[in-house]
């Protein structure tokens, strides 16, 4: 059975959570009997280039810059029909993919899971809108990540019946706990002065950042920024115009073997989002999964549900740094709370789990196939499930 991927990006180079998503997705998909994983994502230059990533085939299309942050990607409606799926799986927000899609007018079902709104890209958003109802009206399935981002939807609203709940996951063996982890986590404490506080992301507009560092002046120890993003430049300003070179560490992106050590490090964890841009927090889960405490904010989408106030952490309103500081020293000022919050954190993040993902996944890849009928090209083995 072929099985195609469709978003901007996939990791690596980027790395994201929506990327880091499609990856474990696609790999946990390759890895079962009679499936062939084919990604399609956006080039870095006007060039096409196919490569394989493990055992997932990467068809980065050729992209002409990037408009609003869509690639500009012509040539991808061709390779949707070159590559003959079975299954179209396409990642939302992606108008460039789902543009694809009702250009090529595939034969065979569509899933899409709904990550998120799209929110900062209001005048896009205004074109898109009818497109985005056709594309919505197509897809066969539609996988939503959390209860908070269906409910109220109006573009979801009409499609209800089509839709369903299924949460992120993570794979808890990146997370295992190494000899380099330890190394990293010694050497981050060695460097500098605690408690530690860590976020785990992008750096794009909507984390907030700047947000977290008006509420770090406010509070001690220091924060440490893993990932990398066009806000950069932004924060790095803004740090050293507050006077914080000392107490803020930039990491950029770390390797995947390492990421373990910088949460061992850590006394807690922040994710201090503006808007549902934020629709999950798949980092969040992650540090959960390693027994910190998180702060996260209240934007009205997945991270409440992943972070239950009062429980694993606690929420705050987004954009308040004054909130979000008073929240960072009640945990570092009640570390037995933070302590049993950590522990219901770890608990909670059991239910997030990449087997669950991909096991419903692969099943429902079954019931569309059984429903509409295998595609005569796909006369192959029909993919395991356990």
């Amino acid at each position: 059975m072929r099985v195609v991927h469709v978003y901007k990006d996939y990791e690596p180079p980027v790395f994201g959570g929506i990327e880091h998503t499609v990856r474990l997705l696609s790999e946990g998909i390759a890895a079962r009997a009679g499936a062939e994983v084919t990604v399609v994502c956006s080039s870095s230059s006007p060039r096409t280039k196919v490569e394989r990533v493990g055992a997932v085939r990467v068809v980065r299309a050729a992209t002409f810059g990037r408009i609003a942050r869509a690639p500009v990607s012509p040539t991808l409606s061709l390779w949707l029909r070159r590559l003959r799926p079975d299954i179209l799986h396409f990642h939302h927000p992606n108008p460039t993919g789902e543009l694809a899609c009702l250009l090529a007018r595939p034969r065979c079902p569509v899933v899409l899971t709904y990550h998120c709104d799209i929110v900062r890209q209001k005048r896009l958003l205004k074109l898109y809108r009818h497109p985005l109802r056709r594309f919505l009206h197509r897809a066969d399935h539609i996988l939503v990540t959390s209860p908070a981002t269906l409910d109220n939807n109006p573009f979801l609203e009409p499609h209800r019946a089509r839709c369903e709940v299924l949460p992120l996951g993570i794979r808890a063996a990146d997370l295992e706990e190494t000899e380099r982890t330890r190394e990293v986590a010694a050497a981050l404490r060695r460097e500098h002065p605690g408690p530690y506080l860590l976020f785990v992301g992008r750096l794009r507009p909507y984390k907030g950042i700047p947000v977290l560092i008006d509420a770090i002046a406010r509070t001690p120890g220091t924060l440490v920024l893993v990932g990398r993003g066009e806000s950069e430049e932004e924060i790095r300003r803004k740090v050293r115009r507050e006077g914080l070179g000392e107490r803020v560490v930039f990491t950029g992106d770390v390797p995947q073997s390492d990421l373990r050590g910088y949460y061992e490090a850590a006394d807690l964890f922040v994710l201090p989002s503006l808007d549902r841009s934020e629709a999950f927090g798949l980092a969040m889960v992650e540090a959960m999964h390693t027994g910190l405490p998180v702060i996260s904010t209240r934007v009205g989408t997945g991270t409440s549900h992943v972070n239950l106030d009062g429980i694993t952490g606690l929420e705050v309103p987004p954009g308040d740094a004054g909130s979000l500081a008073s929240a960072i020293r009640w945990m570092l000022e009640h570390p037995d709370a933070a302590k049993r919050m950590g522990e219901a954190a770890r608990e909670r993040s059991l239910r997030f789990t990449h087997a669950a993902m991909v096991d419903r996944t692969a099943s429902l890849y079954q019931e569309l196939l059984s429903r509409n009928g295998v595609p005569a090209h796909a006369g192959r083995a029909t993919m395991a499930t356990r």
